[in-house]
C-alpha cells in the first residue's frame, strides 16, 4: 500500500545515497531480498552506480541489476529502462553521498 511504498521511498532516499558505503551497501541488498517491490527503486541504485568509488558497494549494485535483470536494463551511459513505474527517490535539499568529500 502506500505506506509500504513511502518506506521503499525512504529506503530508496536516504539509504541508497547515504554517505556510509555501508548503509548504502545495506540499502542495495534490502533491496534484492524484498524483491520484487525493491525494483521500484532501480533510479536510486542507477543514480549511485553512476558515482559510486567503493568496490564492495559497486559488487552489491551488480548483484542488484543481475537480480532485476528480466525487468530492466542500464545502457553504458546509465540510461535506465524499465517495465514498471518506478519511485522517485530525490530529495530536493538531501545531504546526499555525492555531496561528501568523506570516504566514511
Amino acid at each position: 500500500g502506500d505506506q509500504s511504498r513511502e518506506l521503499l521511498r525512504k529506503l530508496g532516499t536516504y539509504g541508497v545515497s547515504n554517505k556510509s558505503w555501508m548503509a548504502r551497501k545495506a540499502s542495495v541488498e534490502i533491496l534484492i531480498s524484498i524483491s520484487p517491490t525493491g525494483l521500484l527503486c532501480a533510479k536510486a541504485v542507477t543514480d549511485v552506480w553512476k558515482r559510486e568509488k567503493k568496490q564492495a558497494v559497486k559488487d552489491s549494485i551488480e548483484k542488484f541489476f543481475e537480480h532485476y535483470k528480466h525487468d530492466l536494463s542500464v545502457s553504458s551511459n546509465g540510461a535506465l529502462t524499465c517495465d514498471v513505474d518506478l519511485l522517485d527517490c530525490t530529495e530536493e535539499n538531501l545531504e546526499g553521498y555525492w555531496t561528501s568529500d568523506i570516504d566514511m
